[in-house]
């Protein structure tokens, strides 16, 4: 069954680990200032537009800290 969310305030909502796939007319401005974290399941539209909510292994990687060159291998010669 699918949720008529076009239009919704999502304005620091908490989805984090929703469901939200079956959800109609969910856009990325809606989403902008909603809780997300990489559990919450959005709309295969907008999924990759959300970086708050991509899966870890698909965020861009952080640069390493001089604090993490024991167990970083950028810093390892």
């Amino acid at each position: 069954m699918a949720t008529l969310l076009h239009g919704a305030i999502l304005d620091g909502a908490d989805l984090r680990g929703a469901d939200l796939r079956n959800s109609l007319g969910l856009t990325v401005e809606q989403l902008k200032n909603a809780k997300l974290d990489q559990r919450t399941r959005l709309p295969h539209a907008v999924q990759h537009l959300i970086p708050s909510a991509r899966h870890p292994s698909c965020q861009p990687p952080r640069p390493c800290a001089p604090s993490d060159a024991p167990i970083c291998i950028r810093h390892r010669e």
